[in-house]
C-alpha cells in the first residue's frame, strides 16, 4: 500500500475558522482520569478527512442544476453544520486542555470551537486515489498545524 502517485496540483486552503456548539453548552473545567493523564499519552494527531461532493458524483451532467444546488450538497457545510450540533453534546472537544498545578491535564470546557479548514485542490481526489497510499509529503500539504 505503499504506493506512488505524482500528481501536481495546487492546493487552496481557506482560513481556518471556529466551528462552534450550535446551543449553549456547560462551562467549567472537568479533570482527565489517571488514564488519560498517563505518560506517553499526551500527544496530538493530524488527521484529513476527504469526502466527493454528491454535487460532482450525481450531476455531472447538468451544470445548471449542479450550480443551484451546490450549496446545500457542499460536503464543508454539511459537515460543518453537524459538527456544530454534534459539539453540543461533545461539548468538551469545543474547550481546551491546560495543565493544573500539579502537572495533570484538565479541559476547560469553554465552547469556543473547534478549527475547520477547508481546502480546494486543482485536480480531482480521484486522480491522487483520494490519499490512499500517496507520498508523505503529498499527505503533509493537506494537513494545517493549529498554533494553539
Amino acid at each position: 500500500m505503499t504506493k506512488h502517485h505524482s500528481t501536481t496540483f495546487l492546493l487552496d486552503k481557506k482560513d481556518v475558522v471556529l466551528v462552534k456548539p450550535s446551543k449553549p453548552t456547560s462551562l467549567g473545567v472537568l479533570s482527565l482520569s489517571s488514564i488519560d493523564n498517563g505518560p506517553g499519552l499526551a500527544l496530538l494527531c493530524q488527521t484529513v478527512y476527504v469526502y466527493r461532493s454528491n454535487v460532482d458524483s450525481f450531476y455531472d451532467n447538468n451544470h445548471d442544476f449542479a450550480s443551484s444546488i451546490r450549496g446545500k450538497a457542499d460536503p464543508a457545510c454539511v459537515i460543518s453544520e453537524a459538527l456544530s450540533k454534534a459539539l453540543v453534546y461533545y461539548y468538551t472537544l469545543a474547550g481546551k486542555l491546560k495543565k493544573n498545578t500539579d502537572g495533570k491535564l484538565q479541559i476547560k470546557c469553554t465552547a469556543d470551537g473547534v478549527p475547520f479548514l477547508v481546502a480546494t485542490a486543482s485536480c480531482k481526489l480521484s486522480s491522487l486515489h483520494y490519499l490512499d497510499g500517496v507520498d508523505v509529503e503529498v499527505a503533509k500539504q493537506f494537513v494545517f498545524d493549529f498554533p494553539s
